[in-house]
């Protein structure tokens, strides 16, 4: 079913920007998220000190980029403790609904975040934009646990608003629960591995006069396609999205249990299984 998306506060949390705008985004079905566009936010909000930091955060690949955001900061969020104390614990208790986090970073270098409230349906709001440079999401219980095709859009949306300042640090972050109750946290990113697929399904003649959220919506009918067989079968969501994504210039990471290191998860055409490459 499609649920409407519905209201959520922010909290300041950190040294970052001023509040952004809070136009709505959404979510439908099996956790589609969906996100808003943003006018970017000012080089720095006079309410917070904006210290001029080394900057460390803007590396080549996408290993090094996801590194950084478990890495520990003495001014910066604990993303560690963010997902395991804010997110993951409203898993059992919220079975159909979402929480997440945006995470910011503003010109001078100084990051927080913004806790997003949890939800009571499949949906929850994307601000895209400005000192936005990745936002965190749950699933819950009753949706597959691996991301969708909109959320791929969520990145997409962040990646395109993105403050100059935090060029190259998009990245869009999932956990949840597997089908056996452990905890899992995810990560899309864009590489450069190819042309950016990505804005040209988006931009196809093929959905000319379509709204980009409405051809996300499509895709995920494919990729939904994909996760029922798995249900069927081995339950392996990750084949799935990998299956989906084939060839894109997106990439899929795992985070390890102890959330301080990822892993690239890669198909292997020949045996159709996932291959996890640690990231060094």
């Amino acid at each position: 079913t499609t649920s409407a998306g519905s209201g959520g506060g922010y909290d300041y949390s950190g040294v970052g920007g001023g509040p952004p705008d809070p136009h709505q985004g959404g979510s439908n079905g099996n956790g589609n998220t969906h996100p808003v566009y943003n006018n970017p936010a000012p080089p720095c909000d006079p309410r917070v000190n904006c210290p001029v930091l080394e900057d460390t955060m803007v590396e080549n690949t996408p290993c090094e980029k996801l590194k950084k955001l478990f890495a520990p900061s003495p001014i910066g969020p604990n993303i560690k403790s963010i997902i395991e104390n804010e997110l993951q614990t409203n898993i059992p208790v919220n079975p159909s609904g979402e929480k997440g986090a945006l995470l910011r970073r503003n010109s001078g270098g100084g990051t927080g975040h913004i806790i997003i409230p949890p939800t009571d349906k499949n949906m929850i709001k994307i601000t895209a934009g400005g000192y936005v440079y990745s936002a965190i999401h749950t699933h819950p219980n009753d949706t597959y646990p691996m991301f969708t095709w909109s959320d791929v859009f969520t990145l997409y949306t962040i990646n395109q608003n993105i403050a100059p300042h935090n060029a190259e640090l998009a990245s869009f972050l999932l956990t949840c629960q597997d089908e056996n109750g452990a905890f899992q946290t995810y990560a899309i990113v864009f590489n450069n591995q190819t042309a950016d697929i990505v804005d040209m399904i988006l931009n196809s003649p093929e959905f000319a006069g379509m709204e980009k959220n409405k051809i996300a919506e499509l895709k995920d009918d494919e990729l939904t396609e994909k996760f029922i067989s798995e249900e069927k079968g081995d339950k392996n969501y990750e084949r799935a999205f990998l299956q989906q994504m084939l060839n894109t210039n997106v990439s899929l990471y795992k985070a390890n249990n102890d959330l301080t290191n990822w892993s690239r998860l890669e198909l292997n055409t020949t045996t159709d299984n996932t291959v996890d490459i640690p990231c060094n």
